[in-house]
């Protein structure tokens, strides 16, 4: 597969911005606007550490894109990629795309990390099967947060 991952540009952004809407649309979150994402994409760029947003190529061809957050784990004992954003468009999922991006990050943070973890919403349980057949599992634990500031929720 002619699949490529790398690091968004300042010409992707407007791209990318939409498929960040759309992928909080889809999931009924209204909050995400592309000033908000442009929060996010430089506060990536000022702290590496803390993460990076990529873009998923085919063929040269801007299909998708993935936010990485990085965070070291007391439990896990060792440092956590966290997939926070994972958006294919929908004219190209059920390629092997996904199984793809997965692969290469699993190949990529293997030797320097302790897992990979991600989230979905109830609204997309559509990638579970993906997920379970990399060999992702639920996590024992439930994830809870507390919101400084008010995100509008799906009820």
């Amino acid at each position: 597969m002619d699949c490529a991952i790398r690091p968004l540009k300042p010409e992707d952004f407007n791209a990318v911005a939409s498929m960040v809407i759309d992928l909080y649309q889809k999931d009924g979150f209204s909050h995400l606007t592309p000033e908000r994402f442009k929060k996010t994409v430089d506060e990536l760029n000022a702290h590496p550490d803390k993460g990076e947003i990529c873009v998923i190529e085919r063929e040269q061809i801007t299909v998708g894109y993935i936010i990485l957050v990085n965070f070291w784990s007391n439990d896990a004992t060792g440092n956590i990629v966290f997939l926070d954003e994972f958006y294919i468009l929908p004219d190209h999922r059920n390629q092997g795309i996904g199984t793809w991006v997965l692969e290469y990050l699993r190949s990529r943070f293997q030797a320097d990390n302790a897992g990979i973890m991600l989230e979905t919403t109830p609204y997309n349980q559509r990638v579970i099967p993906l997920y379970k057949r990399f060999g992702f599992i639920p996590a024992e634990n439930n994830f809870w947060q507390y919101m400084f500031r008010k995100t509008t929720y799906p009820q």
